[in-house]
């Protein structure tokens, strides 16, 4: 359950049944709790730019809830609102048109860097709802193999299947060096992907899982 502080009340009705109101977010410098099951918590401060964010630096409400934030497990600011700027990088609001570019990036990089608070931005309210559940989804989960394994997308033909040569090109990809042009150009003097199985095809056939029809193309390719 996501506990949401009872003063973001637009911020729970866009969250639905997923929230509850709750004062224990405030104990942590948050608008936004959730506990990560058996490693921590995650803790959102939500703030509306530019004029919540700026407000609550001059007024000092931002330093007390960072020292907060940073002792939970899983802290994040949600910066909410893209900023508008003149030509020459100064924010286009006659209030804050002191608030340079350079400046705003630089307070946002000791957010995290200093104080060890993960800064999201979202468009607006309903586009930090979105972010909230995201952010509660991925630190939920135990391991993050995104970065580690190769997209599943592959080039198909004119009725919707992929050709052994494609799959080929694919596959020497995968190795250090080898971009889209030399995988090309191997293809080209080859005529397929110089490799071969090391096992028999009725060794490969026995795998659990692979299935008559997907050893024959597999031994294809790399036979």
């Amino acid at each position: 359950m996501i506990l949401v502080s009872p003063t973001d009340r637009d911020l729970l009705s866009l969250l639905g049944d997923r929230a509850m109101s709750h004062s224990l977010p405030e104990q942590h410098g948050a608008d936004v709790l959730s506990v990560v099951s058996g490693r921590g918590k995650l803790a959102i401060q939500r703030k509306a730019f530019p004029e919540d964010l700026l407000a609550s630096i001059d007024d000092g409400r931002l330093a007390r809830e960072l020292a907060m934030l940073a002792r939970t497990e899983y802290p994040v600011l949600i910066v909410e609102g893209r900023p508008q700027w003149t030509a020459d990088g100064h924010l286009m609001a006659s209030w804050a048109s002191r608030w340079t570019r350079q400046q705003l990036r630089n307070l946002l990089r000791s957010v995290w860097l200093v104080h060890g608070v993960m800064v999201e931005h979202t468009d607006d309210i309903n586009d930090t709802a979105t972010a909230v559940l995201e952010l509660e989804n991925w630190f939920g989960k135990k391991v993050h193999r995104s970065l580690l394994t190769r997209p599943k997308h592959t080039v198909r033909d004119t009725w919707g299947k992929s050709s052994q040569e494609d799959i080929a090109r694919f596959l020497l990809q995968g190795f250090p060096g080898i971009g889209t042009m030399l995988a090309e150009a191997i293809l080209e003097r080859f005529g397929k992907a110089p490799l071969s199985w090391s096992c028999t095809f009725d060794e490969l056939k026995s795998v659990p899982g692979i299935g008559d029809r997907r050893s024959k193309a597999l031994w294809e390719l790399l036979q």
